[in-house]
């Protein structure tokens, strides 16, 4: 019961200071400071473009501002890894690939999802295209252990 007190009871809305997560309770003030440029306000702590595929390809870590940790203990999670394949429009569907609790996990996560990106030579047989232009990984008849790194980190 305890956690679940303590779950209820931490921010939900997170805004960076000096680099560091400050939890607030204002939505108006957390509102006003996402609205900001994410590079001007340190928000964007990743972000890399790959030409070498058929399609514009990227990866992008960004501090959400949110708690993604929607269980009743654990740290927050407040950095997201996204991926996009394809033309980038607004709204453009993502394929969130990881989530972290700090700036430091963030920045080392982004250059681990770079390190595997870079050693995949096509994504046609990784990547399906879905209804409504979405795509998903899926390692249709890989182990599940590809190039080094556990897929379900992907999935």
């Amino acid at each position: 019961m305890d956690d679940l007190l303590t779950q209820m009871n931490r921010p939900h809305f997170y805004i960076l200071k000096d680099g560091q997560p400050v939890g607030i309770y204002d939505a108006r003030q957390w509102a006003a400071y996402m609205e900001e440029d994410p590079d001007e306000n340190g928000r964007r702590c990743g972000h890399t473009e790959w030409a070498k595929f058929d399609k514009p390809t990227r990866l992008s870590t960004i501090f959400l501002g949110l708690d993604h940790n929607f269980a009743p203990n654990g740290l927050p999670l407040l950095w997201e890894s996204c991926f996009f394949y394809g033309e980038f429009t607004p709204g453009q569907y993502s394929r969130v690939l990881n989530r972290y609790s700090s700036l430091e996990q963030a920045k080392t996560g982004h250059e681990e999802l770079v390190a595997m990106i870079d050693l995949i030579e096509d994504l046609s047989g990784i990547i399906k295209p879905e209804l409504g232009g979405r795509y998903d990984f899926r390692w249709s008849s890989a182990p599940r252990t590809v190039l080094g790194f556990h897929s379900s980190r992907l999935i």
